[in-house]
């Protein structure tokens, strides 16, 4: 992985700005300048084998972890769950011959979905329940009514979902998929119906009125589910498929909310050794392993080998970063996190 990631980090740091998107002939907003070190991003790789993996970079490029992912022979049929970003950019083919065929399965978080919906609830309600004065002035008391039924039909589909996962756990002879697409499928479809049916009404097409007038955040959460159907339904064929992106968000929650108060974090190379040290750090934390213990335990081994590390300096001699070493695969292959017992 560590290969791959930085032959594809050296190919766009040759190209004179970041690429632009696939999808739109704008560039985004986070790959207009490569030049603020602020608007540098952290990509993880977590996999079913208890390794959490952190990169950093200056792009936000899509290619990054699919070639990660194409190249270190994930399966196929893997379910690859992500941040908001590679909702519409992660789509990836692989060709064999004239034919091009699509790998992996990417799904979208339904919690995401539901955010948008109580978020219009919260705005758009007063302390009693009922609708603020901009609402009813609007005469957009619709729009609530459509937010407390989709807010209703998905927290029903997680229960579901929740149910039969809890099912499948205890008798591993049921088969996961055949459940979700009889039990669950239908209220998916019907969820997906609803928001085709109200995206109808709300839309307008050149000079024609809509149907019926709503606020911007109810078309923007009919927009979110009519735009990403698809990829909100592929939990449903996977036997992996989940419902929502926890794992990944929970993984980036410290990094993301601490990396501003961190020293030198703000800089590439302290970006870099911060990606480093979390992935060491949540590596561990996976396996159950305290982590401040297993630093101790694995910095008392490193000394023993202080003489085989080569440490880069500067004019003065003060040690400024690693440049190499000599250690054995077996030494390194001992300090890791699932391999350390404490």
């Amino acid at each position: 992985i560590d290969e791959t990631y930085h032959s594809t980090r050296e190919r766009r740091l040759l190209t004179k700005s970041p690429p632009d998107d696939r999808t739109k002939s704008k560039k985004h907003k986070s790959q207009k300048s490569k030049a603020k070190t602020l608007r540098t991003y952290f990509y993880a790789v977590i996999g079913g084998r208890y390794v959490c993996l952190y990169y950093h970079d200056p792009y936000r490029d899509s290619d990054i972890p699919k070639e990660i992912l194409k190249k270190n022979g994930l399966a196929e049929d893997a379910f690859v769950t992500s941040d908001g970003f590679y909702k519409v950019l992660f789509n990836l083919e692989n060709a064999e011959g004239d034919e091009a065929r699509e790998l992996f399965q990417h799904g979208i978080c339904w919690i995401h979905v539901k955010r948008y919906y109580c978020i219009l609830l919260n705005y758009g309600m007063d302390e009693d329940g009922n609708p603020c004065r901009e609402f009813e002035k609007m005469r957009w008391e619709q729009d609530l009514k459509d937010a407390q039924s989709f807010v209703d039909k998905i927290s029903n589909a997680f229960h579901i979902c929740n149910d039969i996962t809890a099912r499948c756990k205890q008798n591993p002879s049921l088969d996961i998929v055949v459940l979700k697409n009889r039990e669950l499928r239908p209220l998916i479809e019907e969820i997906c119906a609803d928001a085709r049916r109200i995206y109808a009404d709300i839309t307008t097409k050149k000079d024609e009125e809509p149907k019926r007038q709503c606020s911007k955040k109810l078309k923007a959460a009919i927009g979110y589910i009519v735009n990403n159907e698809a990829a909100l339904k592929t939990f449903l064929d996977s036997p992996y498929g989940l419902m929502h992106n926890n794992a990944v968000e929970s993984r980036f929650r410290e990094l993301d909310i601490l990396r501003n108060s961190m020293l030198a974090s703000d800089t590439f190379r302290g970006a870099d050794n911060l990606a480093l040290f979390y992935s060491l750090y949540k590596t561990a934390q996976m396996h159950g392993v305290e982590f401040e213990t297993y630093m101790r335990k694995a910095i008392s081994v490193m000394t023993e080998h202080m003489s085989e590390i080569e440490f880069e300096k500067d004019n003065r001699g003060t040690i400024i970063g690693y440049k190499s070493d000599s250690i054995s695969k077996e030494v390194l292959e001992s300090v890791m996190p699932w391999n350390l017992h404490i």
